[in-house]
């Protein structure tokens, strides 16, 4: 069995948001806030333990 695991591929600031961007190519974003606080989590998360967890949903800012 192969290793699908999805990974963080790339980050990047976006104003007050963090652009993250996974090996599946897909987008979420956090808050800036978040990130600098919660780094260590969000870069070793799950994607979707990050995105339960710390994703902006839609309508927030």
């Amino acid at each position: 069995m192969g290793n699908n695991r999805i990974y963080l591929a790339d980050w990047n600031y976006d104003g007050d948001r963090v652009r993250l961007v996974y090996s599946d190519e897909e987008v979420v974003f956090v808050t800036k806030v978040d990130f600098d606080r919660a780094f260590g989590a969000i870069i070793n998360a799950e994607k979707h333990e990050v995105i339960r967890d710390f994703a902006i949903k839609d309508g927030e800012e």
